[in-house]
């Protein structure tokens, strides 16, 4: 049996926990079970915890290939079905409001406010018009006959199906400059295009997280492939680090979604 007191933060802990006892439940039920969606961080630690249960195998899957936010299906591993129902619901949001007038942001805060718990929301698009969401079976109802307004725009919502869901591309803007080290304040600073004081004093209030994880040291380093997040204010990837200029000074190159 894993031992949890590896994981070092009490909330890396709490996941590692309720991922195992579903797991034992899946076994003393001989059935799949479906634990929360769970963020890309969660998912390592979960598939970290499942390692020393061997009995028990499992599914992942978020609605579309790539997705972010994924549900992970427990089964024991004699369980015949290889794709297991994931109680997945697909459903589009129309309104009056045009590209760039709501963010994910805005999305979140209105199905939030319906009373929903984030683990039962998967990941939410974007575009144009409109708003795709993945959720869970169990809160298709509520968001169909609830959820009428995001931000100060009225909206309709009608469910998809699967093979409905298209995915739009990621909006994306490319930042290129220089920064003195890989410090994430630095990094941070150049891709929210704030001053390394102010985005230092967020950090500081652990606000922001790399890969997932909540930050709180200005100094902490961070590579090329790592994701760094601010609530309301987007994500950004480390796409390129370059070559060092004549100043000495890092060349970078930040991919921010908008």
């Amino acid at each position: 049996m894993i031992v949890i007191g590896e994981f070092s933060q009490e909330q890396d802990r709490l996941v590692a926990s309720r991922v195992l006892d579903r797991a034992r439940q899946a076994l003393k039920q001989q059935r799949p079970l479906l634990p929360p969606f769970l963020d890309p961080r969660q998912q390592r630690l979960a598939e970290t915890a499942l390692r020393e249960l061997e009995e028990v195998t499992h599914y992942t899957f978020g609605g579309y290939p790539g997705a972010e936010r994924v549900r992970l299906a427990l089964m024991p591993r004699y369980f015949k079905k290889e794709e297991p129902d994931m109680d997945l619901a697909f459903l589009r949001l129309r309104g009056g409001f045009s590209e760039g007038e709501v963010s994910h942001r805005d999305v979140l805060g209105a199905l939030l406010a319906l009373g929903l718990k984030r683990e039962l929301l998967g990941d939410i698009l974007v575009a144009g018009g409109e708003a795709a969401v993945v959720a869970a079976g169990e809160a298709a109802a509520c968001i169909r006959s609830s959820l009428r307004q995001v931000g100060p725009f009225e909206v309709t919502v009608a469910e998809m199906g699967p093979e409905e869901f298209t995915p739009p591309p990621a909006r994306t803007k490319e930042i290129r400059g220089t920064v003195a080290s890989l410090r994430l304040d630095a990094v941070a600073s150049l891709g929210y295009s704030v001053s390394r004081t102010r985005i230092a004093a967020v950090i500081k209030a652990e606000q922001v997280k790399v890969n997932w994880q909540p930050v709180k040291s200005p100094a902490a380093a961070v590579k090329e492939g790592d994701i760094i997040s601010i609530a309301g204010r987007g994500r950004l990837e480390v796409e390129r680090v370059g070559q060092v200029s004549r100043k000495g000074r890092l060349h970078l190159v930040v991919k921010k979604y908008l």
